[in-house]
């Protein structure tokens, strides 16, 4: 925020704050440009969105009277995250953790710090990428070990290029699909 000096702190963000945010993150990601031509949806696989923001857009979707947008278990769309920014843009720390009391996953006070910049953020990534929908996926990595001896893993991986076509295409589902219809990576 550009403070001289002194502890910073991010919250209250303010309407003056947003704006600037939105200014700097769109001259910041203007490089990633859109090539859909049209609204799409983006998948979110990090912890930020995953536990931090996708919950606590589900509690406020639940608990705020007059909260605008979509939010549900898969994922929220861009009406949705503005309306939280509204709704928190001005709140301190405190007040934040407040709006979260009663969140029941996902809402850890340590992201109630960000939780308002994350939102910027995600919405200046989804506004550049023209992508009217974030869906969320998540996958609980405890068996690494397990992971790494998955052969559906390693034949995807051996055509990541389909893979990818057909997770654009049927979201985390295509993870279950046949890899053996697809070419493999020749020049690996």
């Amino acid at each position: 925020k550009g403070a001289g000096g002194g502890e910073c702190a991010a919250n209250p963000v303010g309407e003056a704050g947003e704006a600037a945010a939105r200014t700097l993150l769109a001259g910041q990601l203007a490089g990633l440009g859109a090539t859909s031509g049209g609204d799409r949806a983006l998948t979110a696989i990090s912890i930020p969105v995953t536990r931090g923001l996708h919950s606590a857009l589900r509690h406020l979707a639940a608990t705020s009277p007059g909260f605008a947008g979509e939010v549900d278990p898969d994922g929220f769309d861009k009406v949705a995250l503005a309306s939280a920014i509204a709704l928190l843009r001005d709140a301190d720390d405190a007040a934040i953790r407040a709006r979260l009391d009663g969140c029941r996953t996902g809402c850890a006070p340590h992201f109630a710090a960000t939780l308002v910049t994350d939102m910027l953020l995600v919405g200046a990534v989804m506004e550049s990428l023209e992508a009217g929908r974030m869906e969320v996926a998540e996958a609980d990595v405890n068996n690494v070990a397990g992971l790494l001896a998955d052969p559906r893993a390693e034949a995807w991986a051996a055509r990541y290029p389909c893979y990818l076509s057909r997770l654009a295409a049927q979201g985390v589902d295509a993870y279950g699909g046949d890899p053996s219809g697809c070419p493999p990576i020749t020049d690996r």
